[in-house]
């Protein structure tokens, strides 16, 4: 006999170990922002726009044939940043942080 869960629509975080080289990527990047600023800086509020433009820095030095699959000053692969802002985006779209365009409202 197994013992009662109520764990219908929690999410299964144990999957995203499942990801191992996505995970291991957004920790080299976050090991190099600590570095370079400091653990965790990022939890001291980044605008998602600020996110969004580095995300798609990284996103478009990727898809550039020309361009290293490295960051010229890290020298991670752009996708460890990629993978990063987009764990930062996820922590701050919907916060007092997100200041994206937003839709009107029809008058």
């Amino acid at each position: 006999m197994n013992a009662t869960r109520h764990n219908q629509g929690k999410p299964q975080l144990s999957m995203v170990l499942e990801a191992r080289k996505g995970l291991e990527a957004a920790a080299r990047a976050l090991e190099f922002g600590q570095r370079k600023y400091d653990r965790a800086n990022w939890k001291k509020g980044l605008k998602t726009t600020q996110i969004l433009d580095s995300l798609l820095r990284h996103t478009t030095k990727l898809l550039d044939p020309q361009s290293p699959d490295e960051d010229d000053e890290s020298g991670l692969n752009h996708v460890d940043h990629i993978v990063a802002n987009a764990l930062f985006l996820a922590e701050y779209v919907g916060t007092e942080f997100d200041d994206r365009a937003k839709l009107e409202a029809p008058l």
